[in-house]
């Protein structure tokens, strides 16, 4: 069974096998309290919670190729592109700072 399987980013306990069940899935996740989301900058829908494991997954990502990688800036400074509130999944904000001062 060589079938894919997708694990929410969120908790690694929540597996799909299909792709779309698992964007879905992200999306409506209720495990993502007090996390922070990171997207890969080759492929949006490589997500992760950590930026140092999205910075090992971007060196060796399938989907960059060459001219890609040339149009973005590598030493770029990397933000999340959601976090949320520690007390409310609902409440969602673009950075730590807007966060921390909600929370």
């Amino acid at each position: 069974m060589n079938d894919p399987v997708f694990i929410c980013p969120f908790n690694a306990y929540h597996k799909m096998f299909d792709h779309r069940k698992h964007m879905f899935h992200i999306a409506r996740c209720k495990d993502r309290r007090g996390k922070s989301m990171f997207h890969c900058k080759y492929k949006h829908a490589h997500i992760y919670t950590s930026l140092e494991l999205l910075l090992q997954h971007e060196q060796a990502c399938d989907c960059k190729t060459e001219e890609r990688q040339d149009a973005l800036m590598i030493d770029q400074e990397r933000h999340p592109s959601a976090t949320y509130c520690k007390f409310n999944f609902e409440h969602c904000f673009r950075s730590l700072a807007d966060r921390d001062s909600h929370e």
